[in-house]
């Protein structure tokens, strides 16, 4: 205790020991994102080249401070839906998939949730079902009004939001609507939201270094994007692996070594492919999706190539 009252008082009269303390802090109890760095940055110049009190500058500092966190309990029902994502695998057909996400969101009550978390969970749960009913009729013209819909609904809680930090879990699932919508309209949403996803993504990661799914995603804007609108193979392989290195569940873990799998396919290191691809498999042996990408590269491309076969 006398260690701690010492050094307080000496932090009172060092600017850089008062920055030391705010970092441990942080260090301890939260994720010190670029944006926490930037409002740092800007009070430390300031009692450089002005008489400000440490007191004020404590108080400045977390009236500064970004408020975009989620409960703890709308992130552990996000954990619990990404660990369904990956064993939706394992159902027989797009139809048990989709009733399984139904039932999901039923037992999920959104009473206590806030109206940014209801627009996150709902767009997870839009986004999963559109993925189970392209199986079933690709683009009918119910499923695209939907996601249409759910777009809609992110646009006007932006607008209405704009001087507020959405959290980071918005900003991606919103960034994965506008992918998604993309193919319904090319042209408009192309020169309306063309630049966002990319956007979207890097304003997450900037709130969490360490956000595995953003990570993931962003990824793969990097793959699929032409060089000369600023995609990189180099730069996606990079960004698949920081997303494993920080990918906080086997769901997270699952997806991360599918992908990165594909871009060592694409490299022609077949066993590195391979060796990847089983690893997936072993989070839910027997899944259909492993299979389904095994039976792609069997014909010689990469999921990747797939993809971007389809989209033509």
């Amino acid at each position: 205790m006398r260690w701690v009252i010492k050094n307080i008082s000496l932090a009172k009269k060092n600017v850089n020991t008062f920055l030391f303390f705010l970092n441990i802090f942080f260090y301890f109890f939260s994720n010190f994102s670029c944006l926490h760095k930037k409002i740092l940055f800007i009070i430390v110049e300031t009692m450089k080249h002005s008489k400000v009190s440490i007191l004020f500058a404590t108080v400045l500092f977390f009236v500064m401070m970004p408020t975009h966190a989620i409960s703890e309990h709308t992130e552990e029902t996000i954990n619990e839906f990404m660990m369904l994502r990956m064993n939706l695998s394992l159902c027989e057909n797009p139809n048990e998939a989709l009733d399984k996400i139904n039932s999901f969101e039923k037992e999920h009550s959104l009473t206590d949730c806030t109206a940014e978390e209801i627009i996150i969970l709902e767009n997870f749960y839009e986004l999963e079902r559109y993925n189970y009913l392209q199986k079933i009729e690709n683009d009918a013209p119910e499923t695209v009004q939907k996601m249409k819909m759910q777009l809609d609904k992110n646009i006007k809680w932006m607008n209405e939001n704009k001087n507020s930090v959405s959290d980071k879990w918005l900003l991606t699932t919103f960034g994965d609507l506008i992918s998604v919508s993309m193919s319904f309209d090319p042209i408009k949403m192309a020169l309306k939201y063309g630049l966002s996803v990319k956007k979207l993504y890097e304003q997450a990661i900037e709130q969490d270094a360490t956000f595995s799914y953003a990570l993931l995603n962003l990824a793969q804007w990097y793959y699929y994007a032409p060089g000369i609108s600023g995609g990189s193979k180099i730069k996606a392989k990079s960004l698949f692996e920081t997303s494993l290195k920080n990918a906080k569940n086997d769901a997270e873990r699952y997806f991360a070594k599918i992908f990165l799998s594909q871009v060592a396919f694409d490299e022609k290191n077949k066993d590195l492919a391979e060796k990847l691809l089983a690893e997936a498999d072993s989070y839910v042996p027997g899944g259909a999706y492993v299979s389904e990408i095994r039976e792609i590269n069997k014909s010689g491309i990469s999921l990747f190539a797939q993809h971007m076969k389809k989209a033509k």
